[in-house]
């Protein structure tokens, strides 16, 4: 089977560099075909170009419990103690496919929200590399049947814009400007 990988501008280099040639057909290129790897890429993929391929497969930067955009920033929010990746197959809905693997480590107490995605990136390519020859055979199955998404709310990137604009009194405080300072 042949892949379309997807992903950052930040991260093409690294996956480029990685990937078996011959494992892979239209790199970085969003066309139809067998399978469809999103690694980090930070977008909503429109189900008309989803239906194109038969496999999707998500890398997300982000644990189970925290489906949606920018999980990092969250997760410093509310000071959560732990945090992950997720490797799931795409659905119509964001981060809401069945989940095959996952990482979870704990977050340090001085990191910032930009600390914890770089962290969790270099976890993704761990993540990806003992899974993407089980996707691109055909071989990947569920690690373990425990994983689900939590049913918290799928943050948006306007989730973070509507705090910022709803209390001008967070840009005062500490964690706020710890979790959101990128923002403003």
């Amino acid at each position: 089977m042949k892949a379309t990988i997807i992903t950052s501008e930040r991260w093409k280099k690294k996956l480029k560099k990685y990937i078996k040639a011959k494992f892979v057909s239209k790199i970085f290129e969003l066309k139809e075909g067998d399978i469809l790897i999103s690694f980090s890429f930070g977008k909503v993929i429109p189900i008309k170009k989803l239906k194109k391929f038969r496999h999707k497969y998500n890398f997300h930067g982000g644990p189970p419990q925290n489906p949606g955009r920018d999980p990092h920033h969250w997760a410093i929010y509310y000071k959560q103690k732990y945090f992950g990746v997720t490797l799931h197959k795409m659905s119509k809905k964001v981060d809401d496919g069945k989940i095959l693997n996952f990482i979870r480590f704990k977050i340090k107490k001085d990191w910032t929200p930009q600390i914890l995605r770089n962290y969790a990136e270099k976890k993704m390519f761990i993540l990806f590399k003992k899974n993407i020859n089980n996707i691109i055979s055909g071989k990947i199955n569920t690690i373990n049947k425990n994983y689900k998404w939590k049913k918290y709310k799928k943050r948006k990137r306007s989730d973070i814009l509507k705090l910022i604009k709803s209390n001008p009194n967070l840009r005062k405080q500490k964690l706020f400007l710890k979790s959101f300072s990128d923002f403003f």
